[in-house]
């Protein structure tokens, strides 16, 4: 569980180049990936700009890393790095070597190859993808994208994938049973035509999305360690391929659920689900028809306002917070940043559980 207080905590002053490689806040500054971080951020750089060169140096060093490796990769890098560097750390005999920038960087080095070699072991043992088991011995038409650039494929029920490279996708010529199947192996945006009538099921190596109608991600390949599932529009259940069996009826399985805004991620090696909130929640209602400028509006009505705007549930004590009057414009910030604005004018704070955001405070009477 991840808890995010609404006073931001600012990182710690002064910055070290070291620690911003292996600080997960900053990778997600850096990549852009989660509002929360990059708004923290935002604001640390602001009141002390003495601090730029230390990030310019790091961001450097990620920019030349980024032009060779994914961002996952060099995630999973510094996060063994870490874990070497404080190992050392605490060795009596290696303690004073670090007072030489050089040799710390050395033994960096050091590491990040042989993690990369046992990333290369990792990568080339894992099983062979579901994704031709799951098509074998079945008449399906099979669309592949080698290029950079997105494929469209257009189903025959009026849905449509966008394939990213490397990616492949079966379908049939013709949906006519009870419910349209397609197999995916890679990453692959879809928007699925409505019909209640015939559920539309995305089987993607160990899980399977069931949807009615609906936009979404799914990413699912083969050496990653996880598979994962991103709504845009509309809502869907994951479950389990293994749930899913021909005598029992498809359209009574329930699975997780998540709504826009929100994504499921699937862990291979535990066999697990964890729900949360995307790293840039959008709005879902047009913003010709939302407004966020507040004058001594009960935080409660702000509250209800934002989860209508973005989709995501918060939980709060209406009564509680019914009490506390909010005069703000929050127009032109975040979800994260509005959580951040309001909580702090009322002195509360805000943490996101399973995909959902619960607001706590003391109430303004």
């Amino acid at each position: 569980m991840k808890t995010n207080r609404c006073v931001v905590v600012k990182p710690t002053y002064p910055l070290i180049l070291d620690d911003l490689l292996t600080n997960e806040g900053f990778l997600n500054f850096y990549f852009q990936k989660n509002e929360a971080d990059v708004w923290e951020w935002n604001e640390f750089l602001e009141d002390h700009p003495d601090q730029l060169p230390t990030v310019d140096a790091a961001v450097s060093i990620l920019n030349r890393l980024s032009l060779k490796w994914s961002e996952e990769y060099i995630r999973q890098q510094f996060l063994q790095m870490q874990d070497s560097l404080t190992n050392t750390i605490h060795h009596p005999i290696a303690r004073p070597l670090w007072d030489n920038n050089w040799v710390r960087w050395g033994l960096a080095a050091s590491v990040l190859l042989a993690v990369g070699i046992w990333t290369y072991v990792y990568q080339t043992t894992i099983p062979a993808s579901l994704y031709t088991q799951q098509v074998s011995q079945k008449d399906l038409i099979e669309q592949v994208n080698p290029n950079s650039e997105p494929l469209r494929v257009d189903l025959p029920d009026g849905s449509w994938i966008r394939l990213a490279k490397n990616s492949r996708l079966s379908y049939p010529a013709r949906f006519t049973g009870a419910v349209r199947e397609v197999y995916l192996d890679g990453d692959g945006f879809f928007d699925v035509a409505r019909n209640p009538k015939q559920p539309f099921l995305v089987h993607a190596g160990e899980i399977v999305t069931k949807v009615l109608g609906t936009s979404f991600l799914v990413k699912a390949r083969t050496d990653q360690e996880g598979v994962e599932v991103v709504v845009r529009t509309g809502k869907v259940s994951v479950y389990r391929e293994t749930e899913v069996s021909r005598s029992v009826a498809v359209k009574k399985l329930q699975g997780v659920i998540i709504t826009p805004n929100q994504q499921l991620v699937y862990n291979r090696k535990t066999d697990s689900f964890a729900r949360s909130i995307v790293g840039s929640p959008q709005l879902i209602q047009p913003e010709a028809v939302v407004v966020f400028d507040f004058r001594n509006t009960p935080a409660s009505t702000v509250f209800e306002r934002i989860q209508r705007a973005y989709g995501i549930p918060i939980e709060y004590d209406a009564d509680l917070m019914s009490d506390c009057p909010v005069t703000a414009s929050l127009a032109d910030e975040s979800l994260y940043g509005k959580l951040n604005l309001v909580c702090r004018a009322i002195e509360a704070q805000y943490e996101v559980v399973d995909g959902q955001i619960i607001v706590n405070g003391k109430g303004c009477k």
